[in-house]
């Protein structure tokens, strides 16, 4: 290696290093605001391996097990959603270590994402922050080898198409980008995906945050799993409509200076994850690791 290859590192370094205290400092400020620990997870939205895996199991338990005050823990979360056993297995981590359990939401938290705040004691909002439906994603192969998370919901409409398509005797070679890659197996899966989904979310509000309201607790995770109401995936459910839905959520202004910074600190994540092009990034006031800062493609 030349000394112009040992500086650049040695910039670089400074450089993320820097941008982390400044991260650390914000943390702290948060926590100062709401008396309460902070552990945050955030994904890269852009990256094909931004959604939740069985691969952020290891990273989020050197996360949590660092909380040096648990009884009263928040987590700021912004993510995609993704695979469901996952999602319940980050969410009973968390169950299991915190007595008193918030989930913030900077910007968006969706579908998995969401099932995580439904199984919170309180869902922190501002007027930016977003939940999603709870339709499940499934892993799948893509012709070029790449794998993505897809909804389940999206899956099972794809192939109503093509019934209906032979149905009206449109031309074979019509259906043929749909069906590659589509195993018969498939719908079993998606339908069972689709169904525990609702479950697993009526289960988790009726043990926390609506205990004393399970009928709600099953109204509600009908309403987040029902495509007819939410057609799409990615559809916004703010601060006030999850309010109206009967979820217990606290909405901060947006002057409020706990909002602002809880603002800054996404920004600064954000910023981080696109300048290392790294996957995900899991912190508290005393440590932050980087999942996979692979080149994308």
């Amino acid at each position: 290696m030349t000394e112009i290859d040992n500086a650049k590192e040695t910039i670089i370094g400074k450089y993320i290093g820097e941008k982390n205290e400044l991260r650390n400092k914000l943390i702290k400020e948060i926590e100062k605001e709401t008396n309460r620990s902070l552990i945050c997870y955030v994904a890269n939205f852009g990256h094909p391996l931004g959604g939740i895996h069985s691969g952020d199991i290891m990273g989020f338990e050197d996360l949590i097990k660092t909380v040096k005050k648990p009884d009263k823990v928040d987590l700021l979360i912004s993510s995609p959603g993704g695979e469901l056993t996952t999602t319940e297995k980050m969410l009973f981590m968390c169950r299991e270590r915190f007595k008193s359990f918030r989930v913030i939401i900077p910007n968006a938290a969706k579908s998995g994402a969401t099932m995580i705040a439904l199984g919170s004691d309180k869902i922190v909002m501002g007027y930016l922050s977003e939940l999603g439906p709870i339709d499940p994603q499934i892993p799948r192969v893509l012709p070029n080898g790449k794998m993505m998370l897809v909804p389940a919901n999206s899956l099972l409409n794809s192939l109503e198409r093509i019934k209906e398509g032979i149905k009206n005797r449109e031309p074979p070679e019509v259906f043929m980008p749909l069906l590659a890659g589509f195993n018969i197996e498939m719908i079993d899966i998606c339908e069972k995906a689709i169904e525990e989904s609702a479950e697993i979310a009526e289960k988790w509000l009726k043990t926390y945050m609506l205990k004393k309201n399970p009928k709600k607790a099953k109204d509600i995770a009908n309403v987040l799993g029902d495509t007819n109401k939410y057609k799409s995936h990615g559809r916004l459910i703010s601060g006030k409509e999850a309010e109206k839905l009967g979820l217990n959520v606290e909405l901060l202004n947006k002057g409020s200076k706990l909002w602002n910074i809880i603002w800054e600190y996404y920004c600064r994540t954000e910023l981080y994850l696109n300048e290392t092009r790294a996957i995900k990034l899991y912190e508290n006031n005393s440590m932050s690791l980087t999942q996979g800062a692979q080149e994308m493609k």
